[in-house]
C-alpha cells in the first residue's frame, strides 16, 4: 500500500508547501498532491480560502526541492487548460521530476468556476475524454496528430 499527503496550497506558502513536502518525504510518504482551481468563488473560498498557486508551477518546484517522493495534482481539472498546454505542462514537471510526477486528472464540480472561465460545465465530461485524447496523441509521437 502506498500513502501520500493533500497538501492545504490555499492556506500555505510556497515555502511552507516546500517544508511539508520535505516533512512528508522524510517520513516515508510516498506522495504529495496538491489540488487545482483557478478562479475559486465565494462558495469555494469560504471553505478552502482564495490562496491557489498554479500546481503544474508548485510541483516543478517542488521536484527540485525533493528527491524521492512521488509529486501529482487531486486533480487537475482538464478542462480548465487547452489539452496542449496541459500535456506539455504536465511532462515538464515528469522531466523536472525524474519521473515521479503522478498525473491525476478530473472533470471538476464547481459550476460557478467553470461560468468565469467561459467553458460549458454540462460538457466537461466529453471535454475531458477528448482532451484526454490528445494529451496521450501528444506525448506518444514527436509529431502528434489528433482530429478531435
Amino acid at each position: 500500500m502506498n500513502y501520500g499527503v493533500v497538501l492545504p496550497i490555499w492556506q500555505l506558502t510556497v515555502a511552507q508547501a516546500e517544508s511539508l513536502a520535505a516533512r512528508a518525504e522524510q517520513l516515508g510518504l510516498d506522495g504529495v498532491f496538491v489540488p487545482d482551481h483557478i478562479l475559486a468563488k465565494p462558495a469555494t473560498t469560504q471553505h478552502y480560502g482564495g490562496h491557489w498557486p498554479d500546481p503544474f508551477s508548485l510541483l516543478a518546484y517542488l521536484a527540485g526541492r525533493t528527491q524521492r517522493i512521488h509529486l501529482g495534482a487531486s486533480v487537475i481539472v482538464l478542462p480548465y487548460r487547452n489539452a496542449l498546454v496541459a500535456a506539455k505542462a504536465a511532462a515538464t514537471v515528469d522531466q523536472a521530476s525524474g519521473g515521479r510526477f503522478i498525473f491525476g486528472v478530473g472533470v471538476g464540480w464547481d459550476e460557478a468556476e467553470f461560468v468565469d472561465l467561459r467553458l460549458p460545465f454540462r460538457e466537461r465530461g466529453r471535454l475531458s475524454d477528448d482532451y484526454l485524447r490528445a494529451i496521450k496523441a501528444a506525448w506518444a509521437s514527436d509529431v502528434p496528430e489528433y482530429k478531435g
